[in-house]
């Protein structure tokens, strides 16, 4: 249970960090844009949002495989409590910026979130049971 907590508590601390090293190079990529919403502006543009919808999947999927990795054996619940724990965190945090963003970015951002997050720790090389291997 102890590796399972400090999985998901890794992951969530990995994808904020990695959530803001994307940002700062979105800030430098986009100065303009970044200046204007820091100033309580509007964020339209679509390649700067884009290109922060793309940052946010290897982030979710670094997080994922840190939570996996010191979780071991209970990776699949350690990703679930991340992943509900920064959608919960993302939704707050998205509301507050509701009007000042399109509404496809918000909801693109949280489904790419939980979709890719816990993703990380299914199983790939696993096949089904064969059962007239018995």
């Amino acid at each position: 249970m102890t590796r399972a907590f400090f999985g998901a508590l890794a992951g969530i601390v990995v994808w904020a960090s990695l959530w803001m090293l994307a940002n700062g190079v979105l800030a430098n990529v986009f100065p303009d844009e970044a200046r204007v919403f820091r100033e309580g502006g509007s964020l339209t543009h679509v390649r700067y949002l884009g290109a922060a919808l793309a940052f946010s999947a290897p982030c979710s999927l670094i997080a994922g495989t840190v939570t996996e990795g010191i979780a071991k054996e209970r990776a699949r619940s350690a990703a679930v409590i991340a992943t509900l724990v920064l959608v919960t965190w993302m939704i707050f945090t998205q509301a507050q910026f509701w009007e000042r963003m399109p509404a496809w970015y918000h909801v693109s951002l949280i489904v790419l979130l939980a979709a890719l997050m816990p993703r990380s720790s299914w199983p790939v090389n696993e096949s089904p049971p064969n059962p007239e291997s018995d």
